[in-house]
This record gives C-alpha cells, structure tokens and sequence, in this order.
C-alpha cells in the first residue's frame, strides 16, 4: 500500500510539473535564433569531382609528349615511331571513362600515372630497345663491325 500512495504522489508532481511547464512563455522564440546550419548531405559514392585526375593526367601526357618527342620531330627519323606515343597516350584517355565513383579514384589515378611514366621514359625505351637490338645482331654476325 505505501509503494502505491508513493508512486501516485510522484506521478502526481510529474503531472504538475508538466503543466507548469506548458504554461511558462517560450523565452527563446524562433523567429529570434539565429538560423540553423544546414543539414550535412549524406554520404554520397558519387565522386563531385571525378575529372580532375583525368584533366590533370591528359595535360601533363600531352606536355611530357611534346618535350621528350624532340628527338623525333628532327628530320630523317622514322614517322611511325610516333606510334609508340599511342599507348601511353590511350592510357591517359582511358581515365576519362573509369568508374564516376569512389572506387574508380585510385584506378584512374594509378592508370593516369602509368601514361604519364610510360609517356615521358617512351623515347629512353626506343633507344634502350634499339641498342639491345643492335647488340644482338652484331653478336649473331648480322651486322659487321
């Protein structure tokens, strides 16, 4: 029986108490706060800024292709040499169509880089792969020194 009357009492200040509450004038009106921040968007696999490795990797191969191809714009050298520029080239082409995601990031950026390395090492390549070539047919007797 007192647990009872005990709980009715308590009830009964709880009950009070949230009327005087309701009764009290708001002191902080709405329209007087300062307006809310906005909501944080939520998280979104949705990369807002997917072409800026694309963009960068396609200006720096184009730049690396212009100032390591000297060698090749001089006159008597082989004109489908310039293919070789044609793989590095589509590497970096090929960023552009990756995944728009998250996830596609680091793939474009990895592919953009290999472009970019194998664009500006093309030329050290060919002349690396020439002497290989010219070494093996002088040492086969096709070529006579």
């Amino acid at each position: 029986m007192r647990n009872s009357a005990m709980r009715n009492r308590v009830m009964r200040s709880r009950l009070m108490r949230s009327r005087a509450r309701r009764s009290r004038p708001n002191p902080f009106p709405p329209h007087l706060l300062p307006p809310r921040p906005p909501a944080p968007l939520p998280y979104s696999p949705h990369d807002d800024r997917w072409w800026v490795p694309p963009l960068g990797f396609s200006a720096l191969a184009l730049a690396l292709s212009a100032v390591f191809s000297a060698p090749l714009r001089e006159e008597g050298t082989w004109p489908w040499w310039w293919a070789g520029y044609l793989l590095p080239l589509g590497m970096v082409g090929r960023t552009w169509f990756i995944d728009r995601s998250q996830r596609g990031r680091q793939a474009r950026v990895r592919l953009g880089v290999v472009g970019c390395v194998l664009t500006a090492a093309y030329l050290s390549l060919l002349e690396a792969m020439g002497g290989a070539v010219f070494f093996a047919m002088l040492l086969t007797g096709h070529v006579r020194a």
